[in-house]
């Protein structure tokens, strides 16, 4: 292929510049002989052109002989005849082999190799071209054990000057056919003036270097220079007069002889190139007939057609290369102009190479870029650039490159420009992994060394020069400053066994790990410090091994186990002090395995249950009834039993049982199950409490509050039917009888006050009594809380006012509505306002108010009485109680039934109290909602 102008391209000029290691190799197994090679391979190698160039491929690279294991001539040998006979590129796998150093012995390398064949038009491999990547560096950070893919740092080299040497050789050829073309004008000039100047004719002849001799019509020799006598292998006298096919018959039918005839019949000046089989070599051809004559002239080409051959193979050569290169290569004009693009390119902008010649290179130059124009600076001024940017595909995208840029000249000293790109997307992808990696690592580093310095525990490092290193607690064990120089000696004198002997040194855990290779976990000693001061320690110790699994190392951990002992010491108080609670305790225990069996009984249990039933297996044969119900018990409703096999917890269950003995008891019985410490099932604990007295007690107890509320109900009938006659004539009486004297007038009066306050206190124990049977009856309804107020004061500010007592209401704006029983709420208000009426001296004063609080309203009824007492306070609201066992005004109920009605409600009811300035009630009722509820 030819650039524009039919200019040819150098195509070893392309070579050079590959910033790739290339090899370029002949198809001569086992030889392989390196026939060219990148200036990138030379430094990637330390080699240099001359000592490499011609000689066998492993005769310059043979496998280091101080690793008996190395592979790698084995394996490339086996690629590359593989890659011969298959005819196919084959990418190998990783592979070790050391490279041979100048100054003797070798270096350890790994490569990724990729060996691609050459192919001719007839599908045969001319050369091998052997490309390798180093990844050494990427081994080494996967021998150190980072579980991270490292990124690959590819040896980019810079290609040197191009090798002209066969170019150069083809122009002194092209020198010499000038020359010779001038002497064959010349010659033939000189013929014109042969007649002339015979004389000058013979020395021109004898003078140039061309092989020459005539023929007369008849095909004899007439003339021989000295060049035709070396060639010919005879003298001139020998052949002159003698016919050419008598003298040199094997030449009768060669392409010279044909020529011969050809230009002698055809009168035709001829030139040709022919192999000369008896002088194993090539000529060039120079026939000039006349009728009479023919003049030949000949001139040795072998060298110049193996030049050209050379020439046309190296063209070839790096012409693969550009082809068949992973990077992307441009070959650029001056003006911006793609002159080439190969398919690596194409494919990595995502245009053809006739869409990169029409737009140029501008279409995939990134210009927002800032790089770009230092590195056209830099091209500019050295001739070369190597670094990183930013370029662009056709879709737009943009991706960074690593690009390789050189100028330089053909033979027709115009000026290209080379661009190798590699897209480096994925390299910066796993550069910025490894930059994640590495600070992660350096984070987990950091953190490592501040759990070292923090951790409680002695941890010691042996390298394996036995150097020693150590954290902080480590020396606080010790009581010494460790140095990492002297190793175990220092602190092997303070290590003694359990019973108080010095532990030998090669019986040190470290050394024994370090011998041996085994794990020793939680072995015991004593350190004694150099002040004299002994504790217990559980030393463990494990190996370190390298990625071959030989011991570079151990590691060796420390624990003061004082603390721990002592915990031990205090477990077993702390167990014996259970087990003497278990034994003492009045109630019965009993604890059972998985399986249902007791295993421990304490004695209270084998009072209960006989000191057989105590240690019974199951409760199938036992009998037993629910003592609220009656109802037996079956096998599986045993509270043990459910514990055991439903992981229930039964709390307090009343159940009756039949002893072994025949006499029945009522037991609390509760059962917990019992969990190990990875939550599964080790048993459970049953609990067993003697209630049967208890139990006959509270039985007694119904039956005597039963027996009071059925003589409560008789007597409050009893006492009713005549109040309510005593009450029904008294009104009789003031209807019908006649206006009574003003002395006799107080009578009724007190007798109506007598009455009432029988009934309101005959109604107050009938309540008390419905509160404790849960049966107090509340009717709740939508309830205007200021007409309730009003209500209330109307019927109690008379009473007052006997008492000459100022009772108001409290105004502070309007309450809000409540939800609740109105006359039970007027009750609530009567009983505190009838309170404070009877405790506060004439002359004081009552408010009664209500306002919001939140989602309720709060009630008050405040008085300037004398106060209560701060220790009485707790027993306002309980029933039957006064402060003063001779203050008869009352029996001790309304506040109790208050409490009970507001509580009833879901409200809450207080005092607060100040000796000498008065009290406070207090009680809150909930809110109407507007959906006419409350919201409790």
């Amino acid at each position: 292929m030819s650039e524009p102008g039919d200019r040819a391209l150098d195509f070893r000029a392309v070579f050079e510049s590959v910033p790739e290691p290339l090899l370029v190799l002949a198809p001569d197994p086992p030889r392989f002989t390196i026939i060219a090679v990148s200036e990138a391979y030379l430094r990637a190698t330390m080699t240099r052109r001359q000592d490499i160039l011609g000689r066998a491929l492993f005769e310059v690279f043979p496998d280091n002989p101080a690793d008996p294991t190395a592979t790698g001539v084995s394996n490339l040998r086996s690629s590359l005849e593989r890659v011969l006979h298959g005819r196919a590129p084959e990418a190998m796998a990783v592979q070790k082999y050391d490279i041979p150093l100048r100054e003797g012995g070798f270096e350890e390398k790994y490569w990724s190799p990729l060996n691609t064949p050459v192919l001719d038009e007839h599908g045969e491999v001319t050369c091998i071209i052997h490309r390798v990547e180093d990844v050494t560096e990427l081994v080494r950070i996967q021998r150190k054990g980072l579980e991270q893919t490292a990124v690959m740092n590819a040896l980019r080299t810079r290609t040197g000057e191009m090798e002209v040497e066969i170019y150069r050789r083809a122009q002194q050829l092209q020198e010499a056919n000038r020359q010779l073309r001038e002497a064959n004008e010349e010659l033939a000039r000189q013929r014109t003036r042969a007649e002339a100047s015979e004389d000058c004719m013979t020395g021109v002849l004898e003078s140039i270097t061309d092989a020459f001799f005539a023929l007369d019509d008849q095909w004899r020799f007439t003339y021989i220079n000295r060049r035709a006598e070396d060639l010919l292998g005879r003298s001139r006298e020998q052949l002159l007069g003698k016919v050419l096919w008598e003298e040199v018959p094997e030449t009768w039918d060669s392409p010279f002889s044909r020529g011969y005839r050809r230009a002698m019949r055809e009168q035709k000046t001829l030139e040709f190139e022919a192999f000369s089989e008896i002088l194993d070599r090539w000529f060039q051809a120079h026939l000039y007939p006349t009728p009479q004559a023919l003049s030949v002239y000949f001139h040795d080409v072998t060298e110049h057609r193996r030049m050209r051959e050379a020439l046309r193979e190296s063209e070839l050569r790096y012409r693969a290369i550009f082809d068949h290169s992973m990077d992307g290569v441009l070959l650029t004009a001056p003006d911006g102009r793609v002159l080439m693009a190969n398919q690596a390119s194409t494919e990595m902008f995502g245009y053809t190479e006739e869409e990169l010649r029409t737009l140029g290179r501008q279409a995939v130059v990134d210009p927002s870029d800032p790089r770009i124009q230092a590195a056209l600076d830099e091209r500019r001024r050295s001739g070369r650039f190597r670094g990183e940017i930013t370029m662009k595909r056709k879709d737009g995208s943009r991706f960074p490159v690593e690009l390789s840029s050189s100028i330089f000249r053909d033979n027709h000293g115009a000026e290209s420009t080379s661009m190798f790109i590699r897209d480096i997307s994925e390299r910066k992808v796993r550069e910025e992994e490894r930059e994640r990696l590495l600070s992660q690592l350096d984070e987990e580093r950091r953190w490592l060394r501040a759990v070292l310095e923090t951790v409680p525990l002695g941890i010691i490092l042996i390298g394996p020069e036995g150097n020693v290193f150590s954290n902080p607690r480590t020396e606080e064990l010790f009581g010494i400053k460790l140095s990492p120089e002297r190793g175990s000696a220092q602190y092997a004198n303070l290590i003694l066994h359990p019973d108080g002997t010095p532990v030998p040194r090669e019986q040190l855990i470290s050394s024994r790990v370090l011998r041996t290779g085994e794990t020793i976990i939680g072995a015991e000693f004593i350190v004694e410090r150099p002040d004299g001061t002994r504790f217990p320690i559980l030393g463990s110790a494990a190996p370190i091994r390298n990625s071959e699994g030989r011991i570079i190392g151990a590691i060796g951990v420390l624990q003061d186990v004082s603390e721990r002992m002592k915990a031990q010491e205090s477990l077993r108080t702390r167990e014996q002090l259970l087990s003497g609670i278990f034994e003492l305790i009045p109630v019965g225990l009993r604890v059972a395995d998985t399986t249902g069996r007791i295993i421990r009984a304490n004695p209270a249990a084998s009072r209960l249950w006989g000191a057989t039933g105590a240690l019974t297996p199951g409760m199938g044969e036992c009998k037993g009834w629910h003592a609220d119900t009656g109802e037996p018990l079956g096998t599986n409703d045993w509270p043990l039993t459910r514990a055991l096999t439903k992981g229930e917890t039964c709390i307090g269950e009343l159940i009756r049982i039949e002893c072994p003995d025949g006499s029945r008891k009522v037991l609390m019985k509760s059962a917990l199950p019992l969990h190990d410490a990875q939550g599964r099932s080790s048993g459970a604990i049953a609990v067993d409490e003697d209630v049967t007295d208890l139990k006959e007690t509270e039985e007694a107890l119904r039956r005597a509050v039963r027996s009071r509320d059925d003589l409560l109900g008789i007597v409050a009938h009893d006492l009713r039917s005549p109040l309510n006659g005593i009450l029904l004539q008294l009104r009789l009486l003031r209807r019908r009888g006649q206006p009574l004297e003003h002395r006799e007038q107080p009578a009724p009066d007190a007798i109506q006050r007598n009455a009432s306050r029988m009934n309101r206190l005959i109604q107050d124990l009938l309540d008390v009594g419905r509160m404790e049977a849960g049966t107090l009856s509340i009717q709740r309804a939508r309830v205007s809380t200021t007409k309730l107020l009003a209500e209330v004061l109307e019927t109690q500010v008379a009473i007052a006012a006997e008492q000459a007592l100022d009772l108001r209401l409290d105004e502070r704006g309007a309450p809000p509505e409540l939800w609740g029983d109105r006359d039970r709420l007027a009750q609530v208000l009567e009983n505190l306002i009838g309170n404070a009426i009877k405790f506060t001296p004439r002359g004081g004063q009552i408010r009664v108010g209500a306002g919001a609080r939140e989602e309720e309203v709060l009630f008050w009824v405040a008085d300037t009485g004398p106060g209560i007492p701060a220790e009485h306070l707790p027993h306002l609201f309980d029933r039957f109680w006064q402060a003063s066992r001779t203050d008869k005004r009352g029996a001790g109920l309304g506040l109790a039934i208050a409490k009970g009605i507001v509580e009833s409600h879901g409200g809450h009811i207080w005092a607060e109290s100040q000796v000498g300035a008065g009290t406070t009630f207090f009680f809150t009722i909930p809110a109407a909602h507007p959906s006419g509820t409350s919201r409790v």
